[in-house]
C-alpha cells in the first residue's frame, strides 16, 4: 500500500463531516447540560412552591371513664388521616395533645384494655382553643362475674353527676343534665342552640314525652317538643333524641313556625352532643 493513502488530503469528504459534527457536539454538550440542568432545578422549584402545605392546628384531647369520669391512662389512640396510621397515648390525666390538618377532618380510634374501643371524627373547623373530652364505655365483657365469686360487690348503677351538661363540637349547642331524661325526668330547661352559623343562640325548654327510666342504652330514641326563644324570634317544634355510643345523644329539631315569629333557614337542624364535665 502507497503511503499517499494516508495523507489528509485523500481521506472522504463525508468522514471529515462526520468528525466535524462529533467535535461540535462534544464541545457544545457541557453547556447544554447546564441549561437542562437549570430547567430541571427551576420547574421543581416551580412546583414546591405551586404545592400548597397543609397547615396544622393543635387541639387538646381527654378521655374519661363513663363510670368514674376520671381520665384513663394510657389510652391508645390512632390516627388516621392520610398515610399510615400514627399512635398516641394520653398521660395520666387522660390528656393527649393532637395535631389536625386545617383541610380535612381527623378519624381516631380509642383503645383500651377492658373498654369498648371507639372511633370518632374530629371536624377540621374546631377551633384550636377548644379541648374535647371522649368518654370509655368499660367493657362487660372483661368484667368480672360477680354471681360465680361472692366475695366481689357489684357497683350500683352510675348516674352522671349532675356537674355534666352536653354540647356540640362547637359549644354552640349546650344541654345540662341531659342524661336526666334516661332516669325520670321529662322537662329540661336552659337549653341552648343556634339554628345557622350566622343566627344568634335561642334558650329555652324540652320536654320529652315519655322519658326512660333505668338510664339510656345505645340506639334509644325520645321524643319531645321545644320552645326556645332568643333575639332571632321564638321557635317550636318537636325533637328526636338517639342515643349513641360513649353517652352522645344525637338531636334532630323540626321546627313547626318558621316565618316572621322564628325567621330561619330552615324546619330542620341535626346536631350530636357529648357530655363535659364542668
Amino acid at each position: 500500500m502507497s503511503n499517499n493513502n494516508l495523507k489528509p488530503n485523500n481521506i472522504p469528504w463525508q468522514v471529515w463531516m462526520i468528525v466535524s459534527i462529533l467535535v461540535a457536539i462534544i464541545s457544545i454538550s457541557p453547556q447544554i447540560f447546564q441549561i437542562l440542568q437549570k430547567n430541571n432545578i427551576e420547574s421543581t422549584a416551580k412546583v414546591q412552591e405551586s404545592s400548597p402545605g397543609d397547615n396544622f392546628k393543635e387541639i387538646g384531647v381527654i378521655i374519661r371513664s363513663t363510670d368514674t369520669d376520671k381520665g384513663l391512662d394510657n389510652v391508645e389512640i390512632e390516627l388516621n388521616n392520610q398515610g399510615p396510621p400514627q399512635i398516641q397515648y394520653t398521660d395520666n390525666t387522660g390528656y393527649v395533645s393532637l395535631q389536625i390538618s386545617e383541610a380535612s377532618d381527623l378519624k381516631i380510634r380509642l383503645r383500651k384494655q377492658g373498654y369498648k374501643s371507639s372511633t370518632r371524627i374530629i371536624p377540621s373547623t374546631i377551633s384550636s382553643d377548644e379541648n374535647l373530652e371522649f368518654f370509655l364505655e368499660q367493657d362487660s365483657s372483661s368484667t368480672p362475674d360477680v354471681s360465680q365469686n361472692p366475695s366481689i360487690t357489684s357497683s350500683p348503677i352510675r348516674r352522671t353527676p349532675q356537674s355534666v351538661k352536653w354540647r356540640s363540637y362547637s359549644g354552640k349547642t349546650v344541654v345540662p343534665q341531659f342524661d336526666s331524661i334516661c332516669w325520670g325526668n321529662n322537662q329540661i330547661n336552659s337549653v341552648e342552640t343556634i339554628f345557622g352559623n350566622d343566627q344568634p343562640p335561642f334558650r329555652g325548654t324540652i320536654v320529652v314525652a315519655s322519658p326512660k327510666t333505668n338510664g339510656c342504652q345505645v340506639g334509644d330514641t325520645l321524643e319531645g317538643n321545644f320552645e326556645l326563644s332568643g333575639q332571632g324570634g321564638n321557635c317550636i317544634g318537636y325533637l328526636t333524641v338517639t342515643w349513641q355510643n360513649n353517652n352522645n345523644a344525637y338531636i334532630k329539631w323540626t321546627i313547626n313556625n318558621i316565618d316572621s315569629a322564628c325567621p330561619v333557614s330552615s324546619s330542620n337542624w341535626e346536631i350530636n352532643t357529648y357530655p363535659v364535665k364542668f
